[in-house]
């Protein structure tokens, strides 16, 4: 693969983080216009911080791609590990927005 192959291959990507996103987002907080509902609502519960449900589903989406890399294959074959990897790109930039969000609340 060459840099401008690399470089398309990112933005179809990055393309594809915002429409899952979009369509994600709203399925796990429905017409709430917070992003972070649903793991508000688990912190509310004291199940664990925002953050920690962040690192949880991170943490879910490394297992899963770890056990591709040691068994060559995942199990569950209709979630492609492209997707538990994109999956894992969303997760971190969410909760990077989710850091920028707090930092403006305590301004």
């Amino acid at each position: 693969m060459k840099k401008d192959e690399f470089l398309e291959y990112h933005k179809d990507c990055c393309d594809r983080l915002v429409e899952i996103t979009k369509k994600k987002n709203s399925d796990y907080s429905g017409n709430n216009e917070n992003p972070f509902f649903n793991y508000e609502a688990i912190e509310k519960l004291e199940v664990a911080s925002v953050e920690q449900g962040f690192l949880t589903r991170i943490m879910d989406k490394y297992n899963r791609v770890n056990s591709f890399v040691k068994q060559g294959f995942l199990t569950v074959e209709d979630e492609k590990v492209e997707d538990t990897l994109l999956d894992m790109a969303n997760y971190a930039i969410m909760m990077s927005a989710y850091f920028k969000y707090k930092k403006q609340l305590n301004k």
